[in-house]
């Protein structure tokens, strides 16, 4: 993910690692205080982290169905030889 700041974010460099850290770090608290309510209420961590994975399971197949449909946005990467510009092509980098 970071590899892929400087690339696409140029001038808002801090701004956006800012961002993605933050997400991280509030994505790991979530993840652990989660998984102890659950725990507290459920007995059992299980629930929790089917939880989780539909969570990521819904996240992905929408990342996938937007990135499919055309929703790409930010400068465009210069080209090599060839290879024509597509979205995925600039995703899968």
């Amino acid at each position: 993910m970071f590899q892929l700041v400087p690339q696409r974010f140029g001038a808002e460099i801090g701004l956006m690692t800012g961002l993605i850290g933050m997400a991280g770090g509030v994505g790991g608290f979530l993840l652990a205080a989660g998984l102890g309510v659950v725990k507290q209420h459920a007995g059992s961590y299980a629930p929790g982290l089917w939880l989780f994975a539909g969570v990521a399971l819904a996240a992905s197949l929408s990342l996938s169905a937007s990135s499919s449909a055309g929703a790409c946005t930010g400068p465009r990467p210069v080209r090599r030889g060839s290879e024509p510009w597509t979205c995925r092509s600039w995703l899968t980098r």
